[in-house]
């Protein structure tokens, strides 16, 4: 059999060309989800702002029972340890940027309670905020049409309002999908009732851009925030009986 050699190195050219080309198309992705994020930190810092937090990294191998018993985490799927870890370094580039943060309302979820807690210390439980996936359609259109409402009610001034929930109901509420756990996605409420898309801030990239852009103080490489630690909470504590919990979360049953 003959064997056309040029034939083969065309292929392999092809295929070498190919991997290329998904490289440098995957790099550029990332450069621009960069450049998205710098620019909602800047935004964040400006103040006026409000952010849907999808809950931190949770445990895949275990899922929701039916019914979830919001008050048993053992009834759900939680966020991991590592999880946990990366809402406190959320929590800590938030302050090291200069970011003020108003109100925050949480998912009655142990997967978004914790989150919320280890990044910001606080949360008001908003049932409205619930897992929207798996409900009926009626019911998933009425909790996007709440989140939404909740959305666009101005934050205090300099202050950025944030709301830890789940993927599909920020879905629902804009149509915008948050695909990875722990994301936060910027927006800005307008006067004319529509919320102005910001950008987007992967988990993994707070650190590095409190490391780039945090406010410095003159003369000295130590940022100008002060840091202060979140306590930590047993996730006992803070998803189990509401007598227990911390009194920085509060219950706003809705239904």
């Amino acid at each position: 059999m003959r064997v056309s050699y040029e034939g083969m190195w065309r292929t392999v050219a092809a295929l070498l060309f190919g991997a290329v080309s998904l490289t440098s198309t995957a790099q550029a992705e990332q450069q621009a989800q960069l450049v998205n994020a710098s620019e909602a930190i800047s935004a964040l810092q400006q103040g006026g702002h409000v952010v849907y937090l999808r809950h931190s990294t949770t445990d895949r191998g275990t899922e929701d029972q039916d019914p979830v018993d919001y008050l048993n985490p053992g009834t759900q799927r939680n966020i991991t340890p590592e999880g946990r870890e990366g809402m406190m370094a959320l929590g800590k580039a938030v302050r090291q940027l200069g970011i003020h943060v108003g109100k925050v309302v949480s998912s009655p979820f142990c997967r978004a309670v914790e989150s919320s807690w280890y990044a910001f210390g606080k949360g008001e439980l908003n049932n409205d905020l619930a897992f929207a996936l798996g409900t009926t359609e009626v019911e998933a259109k009425r909790l996007g049409t709440s989140l939404k409402q909740m959305m666009l009610v101005p934050p205090a001034p300099g202050m950025n309002n944030i709301f830890v929930s789940h993927s599909a109901n920020l879905k629902e509420a804009t149509s915008v999908w948050p695909k990875e756990e722990g994301v936060a996605i910027v927006f800005k409420p307008t006067p004319t009732g529509e919320l102005t898309y910001i950008g987007e801030i992967p988990l993994r990239e707070w650190s590095s851009l409190a490391a780039q852009y945090a406010p410095k103080k003159k003369g000295k490489g130590a940022t100008a925030v002060e840091e202060s630690e979140i306590k930590t909470v047993e996730r006992s504590v803070l998803c189990g009986p509401l007598a227990a919990r911390p009194t920085s979360l509060t219950q706003q049953a809705q239904r």
